[in-house]
């Protein structure tokens, strides 16, 4: 689902480069162009320059550079990640003295999900990126391939939708894993694929945020 307005804006201001720069030439841009008006000594004169520093417009046109170098980030981190088959086939079924590590890195996957789903208006702001969570939940999701398991095709339409059923798949198996189920955990993996992509396909990416 497309992002209301009100969240673009804050997802291109995420970025510390816009935000920070966006306060320092707005501060910086008021000052030079206001200076005058209240006595303050002109900006060129406290950095010891002895012309013009810019014109009002100038500081605008700064303003507008940060706000597109945002966009720009903003677009390149929204564009959904496709994972890539492996080639090479699978690992050995009878080879399971290190399938129950693949628990705990899939569970700390899903609780940074939910996490990033429960947190308050005001400290959404100050949430990890969706996109370094799905960066770090990539080696799991290709361990868990390497060991044997289908896994979902993430082909979501976001990021969003594609940690959803990152969320559903992971938090199925987790309890078999644990509990050494590993072949239990095999057979019922390709209702969980089925299940999870069925999940990230028909989320609507709007709800989110659980609060």
């Amino acid at each position: 689902m497309p992002a209301s307005r009100t969240t673009t804006i804050r997802e291109i201001y995420r970025n510390r480069v816009v935000r920070f720069g966006s306060y320092g030439v707005a501060a910086l841009g008021a000052y030079d162009v206001c200076s005058n008006q209240f006595g303050f000594p002109k900006l060129p004169k406290v950095l010891g320059m002895t012309g013009a520093l810019m014109p009002w417009w100038g500081w605008l046109l700064l303003l507008q550079a940060l706000f597109v170098y945002g966009l720009f980030e903003f677009v390149r981190r929204s564009q959904p990640l496709v994972l890539q088959p492996l080639d090479g086939g699978k690992a050995s079924k009878d080879d399971n003295a290190n399938l129950s590590g693949l628990a705990a890195p899939a569970l700390r996957i899903v609780r940074r999900i939910r996490r990033h789903r429960n947190a308050g208006y005001f400290a959404r702001d100050r949430s990890e990126p969706v996109e370094d969570i799905w960066r770090s939940a990539v080696p799991v999701i290709i361990a868990f391939e390497k060991a044997g398991f289908p896994v979902p095709e993430l082909t979501g339409e976001t990021v969003l939708h594609q940690l959803i059923t990152l969320d559903e798949y992971f938090s199925t198996l987790i309890p078999l894993i644990s509990a050494g189920q590993f072949d239990e955990a095999r057979e019922i993996a390709p209702q969980v694929v089925k299940m999870a992509d069925e999940e990230g396909t028909t989320f609507n990416g709007q709800q989110w945020f659980g609060n």
